[in-house]
């Protein structure tokens, strides 16, 4: 897994900032590009927030998660914003662990997972 927290292999969205000028001689140059802040867990979080923004979930509304991997964003979406997920996959090891996972957290009465 990329992350220990969301279990998700897909690319974390960081907070870039432009990289500081270089020195050459005394004489600043132009950003020689962007640097990242934060954790791994910190952009895997921005990521999962961005996504369900863009989507604009609200409480109570319905979200279907196509290939929910180990459920990281059904999780995150039951537990911020209080809505249904249903999760679809074609594992059945990632449906048992993302189940295990819900129960834990006592959000089996907004998300179900299956295997199609």
């Amino acid at each position: 897994f990329l992350d220990k927290e969301t279990l998700m292999y897909s690319s974390a969205i960081y907070d870039a900032v432009a990289a500081p000028p270089a020195l050459t001689n005394g004489v600043p140059q132009p950003s020689a590009g962007l640097v990242f802040k934060g954790s791994l867990e910190e952009a895997q979080w921005r990521k999962l927030d961005t996504l369900l923004d863009r989507a604009q979930i609200q409480p109570g509304q319905s979200m279907l998660d196509i290939g929910f991997g180990w459920g990281g964003l059904s999780l995150h979406a039951a537990r911020k914003y209080g809505c249904r997920v249903h999760g679809i996959t074609l594992s059945v090891e990632q449906k048992a662990l993302a189940e295990t996972r819900v129960e834990k957290e006592g959000l089996g009465h907004l998300i179900t997972f299956e295997v199609i």
